[in-house]
């Protein structure tokens, strides 16, 4: 498989220590998770260099020792020729809306049952986004939500933040933000946030910073991406949260028939 269509997002980890919750290091976990790629033969974009270039792929099986992995070889040689050349590899997947991300180090040419592939150590670690008890939507990109957050400034001052909210939960929410000038930073809390569910209502709510990633947009815009935690959300807003996810669920499968 080759270098598609640009990736819409790509993530980096900021501050790695600070976000030990989200990190698989048990080995039997590392491989568990990474069996699962395997059996559900789950697509992985492999990036490589300094551009953003990447390749789409599949993890085709471990060693015998479980200490190696294979990956899918590229159509395109070229693409295969700078996978190989590069020191290290960010590879990204999702299983049922969960992201998954690691690295791998020194992936070099292979055969696996007499088919090309490139082969890699087992990474030291698996990073797994959103793993939530709720169901988590992604929201539309065309009359979206909005997450407007006062921030208290060192004076009397205030400022108001309007963020596009890139999904949402009953436990918590997604944003996207641009990396200067906003204040969002992992363990600081908004006391008044409020989220505008078209159709549905305004949420006032209060939340916590749980995690802040990197994110290249698809127009190559350096943006953050906050993922927030609401704290003591009362049941009535809760359940206008699910409200609004059972109606945009409802549309895109009106849609898609």
């Amino acid at each position: 498989m080759t270098h598609a269509e640009p990736h819409p997002l790509r993530f980096e980890l900021l501050k790695s220590d600070d976000y030990a919750h989200y990190l698989q290091r048990d080995r039997r976990e590392v491989r568990f998770i990474l069996r699962n790629l395997i059996e559900r033969r789950a697509m992985v974009s492999v990036f490589f260099g300094p551009t953003g270039d990447f390749l789409l792929t599949t993890v085709l099986g471990l060693s015998n020792d479980e200490n190696s992995l294979y990956l899918d070889w590229g159509a395109d040689e070229a693409i295969n020729a700078r996978v190989a050349a590069s020191d290290e590899l960010t590879c990204m997947t999702q299983l049922d809306r969960v992201k998954i991300q690691f690295h791998l180090q020194h992936a070099r040419p292979s055969a696996l049952e007499g088919t090309k592939a490139f082969v890699a150590p087992v990474p030291d670690a698996v990073l797994r986004l959103q793993r939530r008890e709720y169901y988590r939507l992604s929201t539309p990109s065309i009359h979206g939500v909005i997450c407007s957050v006062i921030v208290q400034g060192e004076g009397p001052e205030e400022m108001r933040v309007d963020a596009r909210v890139l999904d949402i939960s009953g436990g918590g929410l997604a944003v996207m933000v641009p990396p200067e000038g906003t204040p969002f930073e992992p363990d600081r809390e908004f006391h008044h946030c409020r989220i505008n569910l078209p159709e549905i209502g305004t949420i006032e709510a209060k939340m916590r910073v749980r995690s802040v990633f990197r994110i290249s947009a698809a127009n190559g815009k350096p943006m953050l991406r906050a993922g927030c935690q609401f704290v003591r959300l009362p049941d009535s807003q809760v359940s206008m949260i699910q409200r609004y996810i059972l109606r945009v669920e409802r549309d895109r499968n009106m849609r898609t028939r």
